[in-house]
């Protein structure tokens, strides 16, 4: 178990002012005291944690992947959590991995996390209790146009490869980060098919990932061994896959939204459609979307 400590002397040299101090019934890292970059203590004290508070070993693995953590050795040669036992503490209560979570990707996207750590606590939160785990699939579709209902609809559907809601909303969470700024989403291989008050429900061509500039380089690199875990089998370009399939599922909410009749013609006539994807209307390239419908409130 990790506890966060905040010296009480003013810290001098290499000493940070806040400091953790690790103490596992089975050690596995020659050191048991780590100071703290400016970035880790936002991030910490942003959990709510104060000083004598203990949390989660595979947090401060995490952290010291990011290249967050030093020690006062000059031989430190920072070993890799991979050599870790990765235990989780049963006393740490659920709510603070979600809170962790969300302070670590208020910061970073999945590009910059190497961190195995980092993904065994998401594994640990989709296998947890049903409210930490809705609070963050709910943080991560908040700057998406995709509702947490219809990414647990498709974890529940035999069908869908999808088996974790978390993953599922973090990889809408990443797309429209990707997209933020994005204005060159071409449409020769997309087709707008509606449009709401900001966003564009685009069909397109599975070429379109890698010939249109504005989509082309959305790419997650997740371990292995987690993607092993969260989809039923393995597909080439799985998280696109996964995104696909949940904007077509918000897709067809939005369009029965707007009226039954044509919500069970668009439901009837595109039942096997794939190509789905939502975008902000800034970002395409073209702006005639004239002859699309429109998804009003």
């Amino acid at each position: 178990m990790s506890t966060l400590r905040k010296r009480k002397n003013k810290s001098e040299g290499k000493r940070s002012p806040w400091f953790v101090r690790n103490s596992s019934r089975k050690p596995q890292s020659s050191f048991s005291t780590f100071q703290l970059r400016p970035a880790a203590i936002r991030i910490l004290r942003g959990m709510g944690l104060e000083s004598g508070d203990s949390f989660e070993e595979q947090q401060l693995w995490t952290l010291r992947d990011l290249g967050l953590t030093y020690t006062l050795s000059e031989d430190d040669d920072s070993e890799p959590s991979q050599n870790l036992s990765g235990e989780v503490a049963e006393d740490i209560p659920p709510e603070q991995r979600v809170a962790f979570v969300k302070e670590i990707l208020r910061d970073y996207s999945v590009s910059d996390i190497d961190s195995d750590e980092f993904y065994r606590l998401l594994l640990s939160i989709d296998r947890g209790s049903d409210n930490p785990r809705r609070d963050l699939v709910e943080f991560l579709l908040s700057n998406t146009p995709i509702d947490r209902s219809h990414v647990e609809e498709l974890v529940a559907d035999s069908d869908s490869m999808l088996t974790s809601p978390v993953f599922g909303a973090l990889v809408c969470h990443e797309f429209n980060k990707f997209l933020d700024g994005v204005t060159n989403v071409g449409t020769g291989y997309c087709e707008p098919l509606a449009y709401g008050d900001e966003h564009v429900y685009l069909v397109h061509m599975n070429i379109a990932w890698d010939l249109n500039p504005g989509l082309c380089e959305f790419y997650l690199d997740f371990p292995d061994f987690y993607i092993n875990e969260v989809v039923s089998h393995q597909r080439p370009m799985g998280e696109i896959t996964v995104l696909e399939q949940i904007h077509v599922s918000q897709f067809f909410a939005d369009a029965r939204k707007m009226s039954d009749t044509i919500g069970r013609i668009l439901q009837n006539g595109f039942t096997d459609i794939e190509s789905i994807v939502i975008v902000p209307i800034q970002s395409l390239s073209n702006q005639e979307i004239g002859h699309a419908f429109a998804f009003e409130e």
